[in-house]
């Protein structure tokens, strides 16, 4: 526990720095502000702290990393390493919880449509394989099956989450999820009045956000393997 308690701290720290850090460079608001900063650091603890909180915020600092490093990359001037390294952290976080496989998919599926060379492509696609063959090569070199982490993955994709996803549902979270839910539908109000004033690649950034959540809320909903990284990637994408 002391161990644990020593290295998420950090993280969490480093997580709502690097969510909020790419929102002020990128420019995705009509003002220069720093509320992203205290709102993510209060998000990204409220839906860590549980009896899964280790886990939990391993993804909320991927998600955190992947955020923070593709808003770069919806620009004219993309570098191939902020690509990749988004792309490596995306493709460790089915490693972390399947529930997330749509995520990646979709993820991937939206900056290969938004964007649309070969090269970024092929480098998308690497990053996204990249961590599942290291950790099939680990586990081969340990005397496994070369595809047994896959077949594991898959798995655990068709078991159902349901159970572990009400047990974290308390009280107070659900009633903190509903405000969050409440300011992103302001949000969106003030993004439909005020779009006019938004740069290109401001529009980007919110377009493939707001995408992403509409269809994390249906996951919730009705996916099988939900659970509660899904939340935690939900009011992520709702901080931004």
């Amino acid at each position: 526990p002391v161990l644990c308690a020593i290295l998420l701290f950090p993280m969490l720290i480093y997580s709502a720095v690097r969510l909020s850090r790419a929102t002020v460079r990128v420019g995705i608001y009509t003002v220069s502000t720093l509320a992203a900063l205290s709102l993510a650091a209060i998000s990204i603890f409220a839906v860590t702290m549980s009896q899964h909180f280790v886990y939990l915020t391993v993804v909320a600092w991927l998600m955190s990393e992947v955020l923070g490093r593709l808003f770069y990359c919806f620009g004219p001037n993309t570098k191939p390493n902020s690509i990749f390294t988004s792309m490596l952290a995306l493709g460790a976080m089915p490693l972390v919880d399947c529930a997330l496989i749509p995520l990646v998919i979709l993820l991937a599926l939206v900056f290969i449509l938004l964007r649309g060379t070969l090269r970024e492509t092929l480098i998308v696609l690497l990053g996204l394989l990249l961590p599942s063959f290291v950790y099939c090569y680990v586990v081969w070199w340990l005397g496994g099956e070369f595809n047994e982490a896959f077949l594991a993955i898959w798995a655990n994709f068709e078991v159902s989450q349901h159970f572990a996803l009400v047990e974290y549902l308390s009280l107070s979270r659900l009633i903190f999820i509903g405000v969050m839910l409440f300011f992103q539908l302001w949000c969106i109000l003030f993004y439909v009045k005020d779009r006019v004033m938004f740069s290109d690649v401001a529009h980007t950034v919110w377009r493939a956000v707001l995408f992403l959540l509409l269809v994390h809320v249906v996951l919730l909903l009705l996916y099988p393997a939900a659970s509660p990284a899904i939340l935690v990637v939900m009011v992520l994408l709702t901080t931004v």
